[in-house]
Formats: structure tokens, sequence, C-alpha cells
């Protein structure tokens, strides 16, 4: 979040939205991967969704006749399943670019705006950052979404509800968010669902369309960059088809300091490249990190970053995962959620330190000057922050609700799924 009248970026994640463009028994990833194999010359069955011994059976006989030349991330996928449809659907395309266009997300995105300008902003934005993530980090998202965009609550509700009725399986409570955060005077705000967004914004009264295109413009690709990290994350780790229930959402999307760290991290990254506007050092941002009243451990739960201060330490701190792991680091985390592991196990794998020493460590350099400014000064990052003490003993100074499963008892020390 930003105050001040700057943007603030406010992601939603108490409504869940889960795929419905097929039956209940059918899956729209499980189709794409049917009308993959059949395009590449196996015999699944019709593309109806469904998982069955054809489909198993082509998707054999394809992996035996291509798997010596698999690469990348195709090579570490498990077996085809329908719960990790998605993820071949996504990767498949490695085998023979011309199947890419049977991904669901090929389709334009289904966009509900108050005005054609705006719609074509909103478009224009998400094309954007989808050429982007794909162009830096070789990730195009299988699945589809649907966009809401407006200036009027009212009206934004009934866009929302359009958008829900084509993508979602379930309801999700986002009248109650619309209402709340829509409408003000001085913000725009986005809210990303697990195959939808919104974005709304003030109405501008007696401006021109020319100067509403440039305001729309000027803000639009900075929200909707944030909001489509969120989708990445949550398509990697297989969130989008595999969230049955809050516990599901916790143990996918990660402790939220990352999860909106790494979207801020990355929205950083289009902001400079895309937009041309000149980024924070890391000494700027250990400054907004360092007034922070909070610690990362108790960050983890969902909607623990909302203020202005947890913003900035979720930022800090991914970028100083970033780099002293590279920003390549970032998206992993995700696909190893995906792969089964936990929260520790997937952060030891991508940055080599246990996620609780990380953040008593973040801790040691917001209080230490001196630890600082050799971190921020040096190229040798990973060596300097391996070379501070493990922190001392963590006792939060009030009650934590976040560590889902954890005893009292275990709060001494921060924990995680």
């Amino acid at each position: 979040m930003r105050a001040g009248g700057k943007l603030r970026r406010l992601v939603l994640a108490a409504g869940l939205a889960l795929p419905a463009a097929f039956p209940a028994a059918a899956d729209p990833f499980v189709a794409c991967v049917q009308g993959q194999l059949a395009e590449l010359g196996y015999d699944p069955g019709p593309a109806d969704g469904v998982m069955g011994r054809r489909t198993r059976a082509a998707w054999r006989v394809m992996k035996d006749a291509h798997e010596s030349s698999f690469s990348g991330y195709l090579r570490d996928l498990p077996e085809l399943s329908r719960g990790n449809a998605i993820h071949w659907c996504r990767e498949l395309p490695a085998v023979d670019a011309s199947i890419a266009a049977l991904r669901p997300s090929s389709r334009p995105v289904r966009i509900l705006a108050n005005s054609n300008l705006a719609e074509q902003v909103v478009r224009q934005s998400y094309v954007s950052a989808q050429a982007f993530v794909q162009r830096e980090f070789g990730i195009v998202l299988a699945g589809d979404i649907g966009i809401a965009a407006g200036d009027e609550p009212e009206v934004l509700k009934d866009h929302a509800s359009r958008i829900k009725a084509e993508t979602s399986a379930i309801a999700s409570d986002s009248d109650k968010a619309i209402l709340n955060k829509c409408g003000g005077k001085t913000r725009i705000v986005g809210g990303a669902y697990l195959n939808w967004m919104y974005f709304c914004w003030p109405r501008l009264k007696k401006v021109s369309k020319e100067q509403l295109r440039y305001n729309l413009r000027f803000w639009a690709g900075e929200v909707v960059i944030h909001e489509y990290v969120h989708l990445v994350q949550a398509e990697l780790s297989g969130a989008r088809t595999n969230v049955r229930s809050l516990e599901d959402q916790s143990r996918l999307m990660g402790p939220a300091w990352m999860f909106e760290g790494v979207a801020q991290v990355i929205g950083a990254m289009y902001e400079e490249a895309v937009l041309g506007r000149e980024q924070p050092s890391i000494e700027q941002l250990w400054r907004k990190a360092k007034a922070a009243e909070v610690f990362l451990y108790e960050l983890h739960g969902l909607a623990t970053v909302r203020s202005d201060e947890t913003y900035d330490l979720s930022r800090y701190a991914v970028e100083v995962l970033a780099q002293a792991h590279g920003i390549g680091a970032l998206f992993e985390f995700w696909r190893r959620l995906g792969a089964g592991e936990t929260w520790r196990e997937a952060f030891r794998a991508c940055f080599g330190v246990e996620m609780d020493e990380f953040e008593g460590k973040v801790i040691k350099i917001r209080m230490d000057p001196k630890t600082e400014r050799q971190f921020s000064s040096g190229n040798a990052l990973q060596r300097q922050l391996n070379a501070i003490p493990d922190p001392i003993k963590i006792i939060p100074l009030r009650p934590v609700t976040s560590f889902d499963g954890l005893e009292p008892k275990d709060l001494l020390r921060p924990g995680f799924p």
C-alpha cells in the first residue's frame, strides 16, 4: 500500500472462485491436455475434461516418445492427474509450440468495464503484464481469467457478478470488498481472486478523454502487474485448481509477506522497465522497513499484509532474497509448493536457509545499521547474509494468531506449516 494519494494495492484473498467452464465432473485443464495430446498425434479420447484411461494411456505413450527431449519444468512434472493437469497444459507446448493455442489463456481475456476507454486501457495493461512476465521469467499462464473494472461501485458489483458467473464454480464475497474499497477519491484499487480480478478508480469529473486515458494508463499498469503476479503464484502452486478450503489456500499461497513482497518486487521491475519509473535502492527500502513495528513471522496468515508498514517490510525482505539468490528463485518457491513441498522445505530449497532463520536475520539487519550498510554496499550478498549470526530466540510481544495448527508453546519461535 501507499499513502498520500498514491496507489494502494489491495489483494483481497478472502473470496475464492474456482473454474466452472465445465460440468462438475470435468476440468478445463484436463480438456486442454486432451486437445494437446490429440494435436501431437495421440488418442486421448474426446476433449471432455474427464481424466479417463484413454487420456492416461495417451499421455504415457507421449511421455515415452518425448521424455528424452523434455527440458526445464516439463521434465520435473509428476504423472498426469486431474490435480496437476493445469501444469501439463501450461508446460507441454515446450514439445511443440503450436499446441500453446489450446491453453484456455490463449483466448482474449474477458473484460467488463464502464466504458470502452476503460476496457481498452485495462486490456492493454493486462497484455503488457503478460508479455513482461513471459519475457523475463518464461511463464505463460494456462488458465484464463475475467476482469471487472470501473469507477462506480454499484456498476462494478454487477460486472463482477457477471464475470463470476462465467468463470466461477462457487460464490465469492466480492460485493463487500468492492463497496469497502472502491469509490474513494484518491486511489486506484485492485483485487485478485483465483480466476478473476477487479479494478476500480475514483470518478474523475470535468476531465477530457485524453486526460482520463493518461490517468488510467499511468496507474493501471502498476495495479495490473501486481495482481497478475498473484495469479501466477496461484497457478504455479496449484491453488487455482486445488483449493477447497482456507487451509488449502494458506498452504499453497505461502506466507503473506512473501506472497505480497514478490508481487511488489516484480511490479517494481515492471515499473522501471516498462513505465520508466525509477525505483528506490535497497538502502531506501531498508529505511522504510526499519520503521515497521511488526516482524516477518507475524505476517504469515492470510490478509496480515495490509498496512503501509507491512507492505514496506515485505518488499524489503523479498528484495534481500532476490539480490542474494537471483530474481528467478522467487517463482520457484510456488512451483515447489505445487509439487507438494511445505513452506519450510520450499524456502530451504530455493534460498539455502531456514525460513525462521532468515526472518530472524532480517530482524538483525533492521536493528543494526552497521549490518545493513555492509549488506547493501557489496555484491556478495549471499556471503554477507550467511555471516549474520543466528538470531536470538524470538518471543512475540503479543499473541500471534497467524500460525495455523501451532500450540501456544510453539510461539516461542516462529513456525510454519
